[in-house]
């Protein structure tokens, strides 16, 4: 999720607990200046930071969702058109 939202967020602990989600909340860009954001990104940038992510054709978007829903994704999924 990116920003915060102005409802509540809801969910099942039936969700979370057999699969041993964890929820976490992080206060960059949000506390820190844009200098702070920028210089980040400028490190990130020399530095070949690349995200941990698993790559997914669209048309297997179900296959994708499935795999969030149970909990076999390692870190993101991003779909390719």
């Amino acid at each position: 999720m990116v920003g915060l939202p102005n409802d509540d967020v809801k969910f099942s602990p039936f969700f979370i607990v057999p699969r041993a989600v964890r929820v976490r909340g992080s206060c960059i860009g949000s506390i820190g200046s844009i200098q702070d954001i920028k210089d980040m990104l400028e490190l990130a940038s020399k530095e070949n930071v690349r995200p941990m992510i698993q790559k997914l054709p669209m048309s297997k978007v179900n296959e994708g969702l499935d795999m969030v829903r149970d909990g076999r994704v390692r870190y993101r999924v991003v779909f390719e058109n």
